[in-house]
């Protein structure tokens, strides 16, 4: 009994210094293992930090590379550049060449023209000679052209004495010019007086409308005339001649001024845009600019609108008649912008102008006489 313990116990201790070797041994397996794993990660490390390092160098050196190839072709360009300044530096020097062989052709032509120009010398000697004896003769030519200028200034006295003649000639054309500077002057003075009082009377009746200062004319505007493209007198047209009319006419038709207004015009005025139906833009405007001039005139030269409307006398109403006129200017007279380009709504309008007595007549007289 005691024997088989003894037995039990020694194999009991046995198998713990088995264990205890056996813990041993794999605490050291694990330190080699993470031994091993400690050398791998370090290796990695390098081998990643290597190749970054191998990556940047490849880089670079692709950069290089470029750079090197940029290089190559700017040389190319450049040898290219070369080239072509030596073709065209040895086309110089051909034609150079060229040349130096025509100055030397033509230097044998001018040795030759120098023995012509030689022979030619030999005889402008003789010409010279022959020249000699004809100045002697000029000489004597010129002794009776002053016996001539003697007798011309002999002349010339005896038509000093007609000049007086033209001098008083002349006294009655510059009288004559005096004359028609005073009347073109005193018919410029009553239109100026005209056209102011127009001014006053129309803003006085309270007619928004500008009266030019130089010419008088007077611009009613199309769009409030005419419908578009129309050539009839619209209800707000007829209403603005039934206001602006009678004022008008009672400056130009009154006692201070009948006498001096030959003509009322009446012009239409049309912008360039073509009219359907006509193949020429021009004559198409031209016939509707001169339809609303006379849709102008019919109207207010009806006589019941001169005697009711008007209230004109049969007199004035006989003068009205005849010193009325109309005129069709197509796109001729165009309002332009600051920019130059046509402004087409400015351009469609009605012109009312006036003109005095002999006016033109005056002024063509008096440039007949300044001419």
């Amino acid at each position: 009994m005691t024997g088989y313990r003894r037995r039990r116990k020694g194999e009991s201790g046995g198998s713990g210094s088995f264990w205890l070797s056996f813990s041993d041994m794999m605490s050291v397996l694990v330190l080699i293992f993470i031994f091993v794993i400690f050398s791998m990660m370090f290796n990695l490390k390098k081998a990643q930090d290597d190749y970054v390092t191998a990556h940047n160098e490849y880089e670079l050196a692709m950069a290089e590379l470029d750079e090197s190839r940029q290089e190559n072709a700017n040389l190319v360009i450049l040898l290219g550049d070369r080239e072509s300044q030596i073709d065209e530096l040895s086309g110089k020097l051909d034609s150079a060449n060229e040349e130096l062989k025509e100055t030397k052709q033509q230097l044998v032509v001018i040795t030759g023209e120098k023995q012509n120009l030689q022979s030619e010398l030999d005889s402008s000697k003789t010409v010279i000679i022959d020249l000699t004896s004809r100045v002697e003769s000029s000489e004597k030519e010129l002794i009776r052209i002053r016996n001539y200028n003697t007798q011309l200034e002999n002349e010339n006295a005896a038509l000093s004495a007609s000049s007086e003649n033209d001098k008083r000639l002349l006294g009655s054309y510059e009288q004559r010019l005096k004359e028609a500077q005073m009347q073109l002057d005193a018919l410029l003075g009553v239109k100026s007086e005209i056209i102011q009082q127009l001014s006053a009377e129309l803003r006085r009746n309270g007619i928004n409308v500008d009266v030019d200062p130089q010419t008088g004319a007077i611009v009613l505007p199309s769009s409030m005339m005419y419908n578009s493209g129309k050539s009839e007198l619209s209800v707000a047209g007829q209403q603005y001649l039934d206001r602006f009319l009678p004022v008008y006419l009672s400056v130009l038709l009154s006692d201070q001024f009948d006498d001096y207004v030959a003509e009322i015009i009446i012009e239409g005025h049309t912008d360039s845009t073509p009219r359907a139906g006509y193949a020429d833009a021009y004559l198409g405007n031209l016939d509707l600019s001169l339809q609303r001039a006379e849709a102008v005139a019919n109207y207010v030269l009806d006589p019941n609108y001169m005697q009711y409307q008007l209230r004109l006398s049969p007199s004035q109403m006989e003068q009205f008649r005849t010193i009325v006129t109309t005129a069709g200017r197509s796109y001729s007279d165009l309002v332009l912008n600051a920019d130059g380009s046509e402004n087409s709504v400015a351009s469609r309008r009605v012109e009312i102008k006036f003109r005095l007595i002999d006016a033109e007549s005056v002024y063509a007289t008096r440039q007949i006489i300044i001419n």
